[in-house]
């Protein structure tokens, strides 16, 4: 009945453990489904990123065109207002040396005049009076010819004082036109330079939507991850717990039935029992530390305490696979107390450093409490078994046989929850260490498939151990 519960409860283990695992395997498979779309986002990110660098790149070189055009633009108005002037100065000296030498021709006239004027009067010098009138005609022509000279100089004058600003009417007017030109092909570029900033602003927008997308995927993924921890480390904590209740049930009946056999004189002499029952019962007087190995034959015992385990998870105990106790009189209390030894120890050092809030002195309390119901099951198996005793030796020898077999079934599933512990507490901590790693860097994937495979090993090792250690005890 006990071994049918006892495979009941490792069969639910098992299904646990297989859903979890299922449930790891989904989330890595999440998680990596998640690493391939934050890439692709990432890729996204720098191909805009780029696009924007070049877009500033074109908006630069865009600015340097359009200064070196209007730097030529200027200078080309200069030349041409430069040009405009030369010309004017040009034909403004010409029209000077003009009236220069028309000037010098008419005085040479008057001096001509005047010569053949004064040679005229030596001549005549007699008629005084012919003499007054042509000084008098002479005079008034003279007088004619300084003001048709004077008009001709000030008529000239002021074409000369208008003609420089018709000059530069004429430049300003070019300049404006120039103006005109270059506002509507600044207006132009900057339509254009008003175009690429909203489309460098959509960048921005869109990148930093992305950045907000990636972010809220990335700590989503890491309330995930630490659910699942969470959920899974309480699972393991309850599994855990329920393993070793089941373990300390299974050592209280087996004393019990030993205790009862003793007391009933079914057991009087050591040499008496079967081979098989004396090889479960016998066991060094000196039971061996929790840390050294223990002796099973020539096949030696695997230490399943975990250091990632019993950091992370201070509830999660090994139990060493120790060789049957020698169960001889009053020492099979002992017995049980090397095989539980690891546990209550764990427990009770546990008790001591506890701060004050009570949990795990309960636990030992409820512990200690489930044990009596126990010891009541099995009396009241043991009593049965008394009554139904016969005094002949074969009743005896079928009564030790069926304990006999109870005893190795027991021993058996003490083993499989041993591995199943054993189990559960490495799949705790390549859990954790793949989490660890995934939250550093995602190149030390290798470093943790690595570290899964050498786990793998282990445990193909320790199964291989305790097939090769089933397989002695029931040879």
């Amino acid at each position: 009945m006990e071994v049918g519960i006892y495979q009941d409860a490792i069969a639910a283990a098992k299904q646990g453990l297989n859903a979890l695992r299922l449930r790891t395997s989904a989330a890595e498979a999440e998680q990596e489904r998640k690493e391939a779309l934050l890439r692709e986002i990432l890729a996204k990110v720098d191909a805009r990123q780029r696009e924007k660098e070049c877009v500033w790149h074109r908006k630069r070189e865009i600015a340097a065109d359009t200064v070196s055009t209007l730097n030529e633009l200027r200078a080309i108005e200069e030349l041409d207002m430069l040009e405009s002037m030369l010309v004017e100065k040009n034909t403004q000296l010409r029209l000077q040396q003009y009236r220069h030498d028309t000037l010098l021709q008419q005085l040479a006239n008057l001096e001509t005049i005047l010569d053949e004027l004064s040679l005229e009067g030596d001549a005549a010098g007699s008629a005084g009076e012919a003499q007054s009138a042509q000084w008098a005609s002479c005079c008034e022509q003279l007088s004619r010819c300084i003001a048709a000279a004077d008009r001709y100089c000030g008529r000239h004058s002021s074409h000369v004082f208008s003609h420089p600003v018709s000059v530069i009417q004429k430049s300003i007017r070019n300049m404006c036109r120039i103006v005109r030109e270059r506002e509507e092909r600044l207006k132009i570029q900057h339509e254009h330079i008003d175009t690429q900033l909203q489309h460098a602003a959509s960048l921005d927008d869109s990148l930093q939507g992305m950045e907000e997308n990636s972010t809220c995927k990335m700590e989503e993924l890491r309330r995930g991850h630490k659910e699942l921890m969470q959920a899974m480390e309480q699972r393991g904590v309850t599994e855990t717990r329920s393993l070793r209740g089941d373990l300390w049930r299974a050592a209280e009946a087996r004393q019990h039935l030993l205790r009862r056999l003793e007391d009933e004189g079914l057991l009087p002499v050591e040499a008496e029992l079967p081979p098989l029952l004396l090889g479960l019962c016998s066991a060094e007087d000196a039971s061996p530390t929790p840390r050294e190995p223990c002796e099973t034959g020539q096949v030696n015992s695997v230490d399943v305490s975990s250091e990632g385990v019993g950091n992370s998870h201070p509830q999660l105990r090994s139990v060493q696979v120790l060789r049957r106790p020698r169960l001889v009189g009053k020492e099979t209390a002992s017995a049980i107390t090397a095989v539980m030894g690891p546990c209550s120890t764990n427990n009770k050092e546990k008790g001591r450093n506890t701060t004050g809030d009570g949990t795990d002195d309960a636990e030992t309390d409820a512990t200690a409490t489930e044990a009596p119901a126990v010891c009541f099951e099995g009396e009241a198996a043991g009593s049965s078994l008394h009554r139904g005793v016969d005094p002949a030796p074969d009743a005896m020898n079928s009564e030790l046989e069926e304990l006999e077999g109870q005893v190795i079934a027991a021993e058996r599933d003490v083993d499989r929850l041993q591995q199943r512990y054993e189990t559960l507490g490495e799949e705790a901590e390549r859990i954790r260490d793949e989490y660890a790693k995934d939250r550093k860097a995602l190149e030390e994937k290798l470093s943790a498939a690595q570290e899964a495979v050498s786990v793998l090993a282990r445990e193909k090792s320790e199964w291989q151990a305790l097939h090769q250690q089933m397989s002695l005890l029931i040879s």
